[in-house]
C-alpha cells in the first residue's frame, strides 16, 4: 500500500495500476461479499442477452 500523502508523481504508473487493480477485487460486505467487477457484470450482462 501506499503511505498517505504520497507523491504521485514519483510512483511509477504500474504500481498505480497494480494497487487500483488490488483495491477492486476486494470483495465488499456490501455488496453482498461480490468483487466490484462481478456486481458489474451481474448488471450489465442481463442487458447484453
Amino acid at each position: 500500500m501506499l503511505p498517505n500523502k504520497s507523491d504521485f508523481n514519483i510512483i511509477e504508473e504500474s504500481e498505480i495500476i497494480s494497487v487500483a487493480n488490488y483495491r477492486n477485487n476486494i470483495p465488499r460486505k456490501s455488496l453482498g461479499y461480490k468483487t466490484l467487477i462481478e456486481v458489474f457484470i451481474d448488471f450489465v450482462y442481463p442487458h447484453l442477452v
